[in-house]
């Protein structure tokens, strides 16, 4: 029984390429067994993917010499040639943007591009696929396995730069997702920790302003992300808390 999961080499702007074999990184997602291709778990082989030519991205885009996957499952249409990965959510080719379940309808492929590595910074120790990604009309927002690519409404992808944690601001807005935050002023705006962040004026958690929080003194707590504190108040999820603060006596 053999096995020879290979990766292709990934360019130096992040954008995986069809890969040479003189650099082979295993990718546990991938396996080659008795000749044919199989992803993950899966018992059942890859219909039609080709073992002497099959290359991995990572570990959800793959192809041979003919045709692009992903998991385990042919994308129809991909021109091979000119396939590109950026991360685990994008990819593209000369006739259409993707992302890892479908085409992305309406984008254009000549301009469109990740802006980020498709990570969420959390503070959990297994991986969350999250992103940006723009062309020159639009900017996108998608989080693996949910739905589909959302364009942030009013976002300017000349001016658009993604932050951790799924922030993102250009040069007038905020955003939380594909969700402005309203009231938030890019100029002053900055994290606090994995999900609250402030400007000059207002707490944000997520895509909203946490009212009557104090600023100046605002803290997320550093074992929780979702737990917050002022000098005043204590919050969960952006809401106070009915209790007191303990220590605010």
């Amino acid at each position: 029984m053999s096995k020879s999961p290979y990766v292709g080499r990934i360019n130096e702007n992040g954008a995986g390429r069809w890969g040479s074999l003189d650099e082979p990184i295993k990718v546990d997602a991938w396996r080659i067994e008795d000749g044919k291709v199989y992803w993950g778990s899966s018992g059942k082989p890859i219909r039609g993917a080709d073992p002497a030519t099959f290359r991995v991205f990572n570990q959800i885009w793959a192809r041979d010499v003919k045709r692009i996957f992903v998991y385990d499952s042919l994308v129809r249409g991909a021109d091979a040639d000119s396939f590109e990965v950026f991360n685990e959510l994008y990819a593209r080719d000369k006739n259409r943007a993707y992302y890892s379940f479908g085409t992305i309808k309406g984008a254009d492929p000549s301009t469109f591009h990740a802006l980020d590595n498709g990570l969420r910074k959390t503070r959990y120790p297994w991986k969350c696929h999250s992103g940006f990604a723009a062309d020159k009309n639009a900017v996108y927002h998608y989080t693996l396995t949910i739905g589909k690519p959302s364009i942030p409404r009013g976002a300017d992808p000349s001016t658009f730069v993604p932050l951790e944690c799924d922030y993102g601001i250009d040069a007038t807005r905020v955003y939380f997702q594909h969700t402005r935050v309203l009231k938030a002023k890019p100029s002053t705006f900055r994290l606090l920790g994995l999900h609250y962040a402030t400007d000059d004026k207002h707490v944000i958690y997520g895509n909203w302003v946490v009212e009557g929080a104090d600023v100046v003194t605002f803290a997320e707590d550093t074992n929780d992300d979702a737990v917050g504190r002022d000098a005043f108040q204590q919050y969960q999820s952006g809401e106070p808390v009915v209790n007191r603060y303990p220590g605010s006596d």
